[in-house]
């Protein structure tokens, strides 16, 4: 059981974040239920070389390029802090 929790906390603290309200859509009837399927989609597409090279395309950098790219493509914006 130990194993378990010790095992959930590392997944969610090397995941990174992907909140909602850390996005805006340019639709704006999509809701969270939409934005959690996108994540999972993007999250699952995201190490494909090709969504790395439209992330990098579209100006992201870092380990979230193929995720962002994705995430952009779908319509969601990352808002700027």
């Amino acid at each position: 059981m130990v194993f378990l929790l010790f095992l959930g906390s590392l997944l969610v603290a090397c995941g990174g974040t992907r909140d909602y309200e850390e996005f805006s859509h340019r639709d704006p009837y999509m809701k969270k239920d939409d934005f959690y399927r996108d994540v999972r989609e993007c999250e699952t597409e995201k190490t494909r070389h090709s969504s790395k090279i439209q992330g990098r395309e579209m100006g992201f950098k870092g380990q979230d390029t193929g995720f962002l790219g994705c995430m952009k493509l779908k319509g969601w914006e990352k808002i700027q802090p």
